[in-house]
């Protein structure tokens, strides 16, 4: 886990303004995404194992995922992520779409990898985000 300022999204900065936690595996795309002008609000890498108080069947928070706090419109997604709308927190979400079975650990592991390259890959490609050429909600 790195802590990001608020602000530059860096982990080391003379801001003196909030951080917040971010995964280590999030770390770039999250900067990057920042650095573009999509705003995000929260993110999770994915876990191997069911954190404590959940079970493995509880799988909308064990998966891959970013927030944003604005819907943005984006043109091609990662390969194996969707776009939905998380009602909870009332915000636009990507998202890693499940397909292995969380029982099996190599598969699991194989799976957050494959999501985070392809999210990697995804925002190098990425244009910035432009208010007059791609609207949000």
């Amino acid at each position: 886990m790195v802590e990001l300022c608020t602000k530059c999204f860096q982990s080391s900065c003379e801001h003196k303004v909030d951080k917040f936690e971010c995964d280590d595996l999030m770390v770039y795309p999250i900067q990057r995404l920042n650095e573009l002008g999509y705003r995000t609000k929260f993110c999770c890498s994915g876990h191997m194992n069911a954190p404590n108080g959940m079970t493995m069947n509880d799988a909308h928070f064990l998966q891959c995922y970013i927030m944003f706090e604005k819907a943005y419109h984006f043109p091609v997604l990662p390969p194996n992520w969707q776009l939905s709308f998380n009602a909870v927190h009332n915000v636009w979400t990507i998202e890693a779409i499940e397909t292995s079975l969380w029982s099996e650990s190599k598969k699991r592991h194989r799976h957050i990898m494959d999501s985070m390259r392809y999210l990697t890959g995804w925002v190098d490609e990425l244009e910035p985000w432009d208010r007059k050429v791609f609207k949000y909600e």
